[in-house]
């Protein structure tokens, strides 16, 4: 009784630990402040505290003055979820995109809050206790890890708990056996077939086979699954690859940034290896020419059109943004193609991107004359505007 007064005094103190904690949540294997604070926490109460179990758990032992080698342990998870949270709380997630909720802010300030609680009547234990803050319980397997790294060795049993929306304040729910559904990943390939959406009879739908098989998956509980037996599955998060197998031996061009990597030839997989690694990530792209050409230039003065004229276009102001490659030219026979960026792709070039308005200067008459722009490799150009001046003769 002296211990649950203990805790019940401390409810301030614990309510506060959680909404710090819930300021501050980290995806599995990222707990970096939490464990830091778990762990400042443990040491201030006096525990022996081990780190680094499971990447980043934190144990705390208490050891009692008996001489009992009993160990007891008391067990709390401490990564969040990927979830923008939208309350507007004062202690809400400062973290974007980030959120505690799951609980596991609640479940580390009481697991805190048992371990001050008993560090105050550790001349009444004859055993240990161990109270083990466990990461990446969201899919991650650091349960596994830190079992692995003997955070159970000599424990005889362990508790856990878990916040539950619908149980009373106040009350502790108790059951024999499984109480919440296991969380499993499973991989399926579907083999489509490619096409146009206003032809859907020349293909097969990956999407809507995906759309059919999530329907059916809810006839194994219906009619395989005993009635008398507990068992729920729900889907809760897919994702859709497009895996084509019409790029088998396929060259392609591979650029970091700013640095042309070389050609590949793509594998059966539809996959390129390369010699080292690209943290920034690679694009790809096919041996392709785009080509952007403008109408036939024309003018109408009050004397009548000007069709049939001879005319030159003499100057060209194209308004680039992070542009690395691009050809430029007037479609009569006597201009000559200008380019930014000539790249060859060997390897090892390093290239530099383009944001400016550009001018270009033309020669040569003709009676229809465009501006012609085009780009050979692979690389970023992005045209915000144009505008040209014509001489007519």
């Amino acid at each position: 009784m002296a211990v649950i007064n203990s805790i019940a005094d401390r409810q301030d103190e614990m309510r506060a630990w959680r909404h710090l904690l819930h300021q501050h949540p980290e995806l599995s294997y990222e707990e970096v402040w939490t464990s830091n604070f778990v762990a400042e926490k443990l040491a201030s109460f006096g525990l022996e505290v081990h780190r680094g179990m499971g990447k980043t758990g934190v144990v705390g032992i208490l050891h009692g003055t008996g001489t009992s080698s009993r160990a007891i342990g008391l067990r709390a998870d401490m990564d969040a979820l990927p979830i923008q949270e939208t309350d507007n709380h004062s202690y809400s997630s400062k973290n974007n995109g980030v959120m505690h909720a799951c609980g596991h802010d609640g479940h580390m300030a009481i697991l805190l809050g048992a371990a001050k609680a008993l560090s105050k009547t550790k001349n009444s234990l004859s055993g240990t206790v161990r109270f083990i803050f466990q990461p990446a319980e969201e899919g991650g397997g650091g349960a596994r890890h830190m079992i692995e790294e003997g955070c159970l060795d000599g424990v005889s049993e362990i508790y856990g708990i878990h916040l539950w929306n619908y149980q009373p304040v106040g009350e502790v729910g108790v059951k024999d056996g499984p109480i919440l559904a296991a969380a499993d990943m499973f991989d399926i390939t579907i083999k489509g077939t490619v096409g146009h959406g206003a032809t859907p009879q020349g293909t097969v739908d990956t999407i809507v086979v995906s759309s059919q098989l999530v329907q059916a998956f809810q006839t194994i509980i219906s009619r395989n699954t005993n009635p008398i037996d507990n068992a729920v599955i729900t889907i809760v998060q897919g994702r859709l690859h497009n895996t084509p197998t019409h790029l088998t031996s396929t060259s392609v061009y591979a650029v970091d940034g700013t640095m042309a990597l070389g050609t590949f030839t793509t594998s059966g997989s539809n996959t390129i290896t390369l010699n080292e690694a690209h943290p920034a990530g690679v694009n790809i792209g096919f041996d392709y020419t785009p080509t952007l050409e403008t109408m036939p230039i024309d003018k109408e003065l009050p004397e009548g059109p000007l069709t049939g004229l001879p005319r030159r276009i003499s100057r060209a102001i194209v308004d680039l943004n992070s542009t690395l490659d691009m050809t430029i030219k007037a479609a009569d026979s006597t201009s000559k193609a200008l380019v930014i960026q000539q790249v060859n792709f060997q390897g090892g070039s390093d290239l530099i991107p383009v944001t400016a308005k550009k001018e270009f200067f033309f020669l040569g008459y003709d009676k229809s004359p465009t501006v012609t722009i085009s780009q050979d490799d692979p690389l970023p150009i992005k045209i915000l505007g144009m505008s040209v001046e014509v001489v007519f003769a």
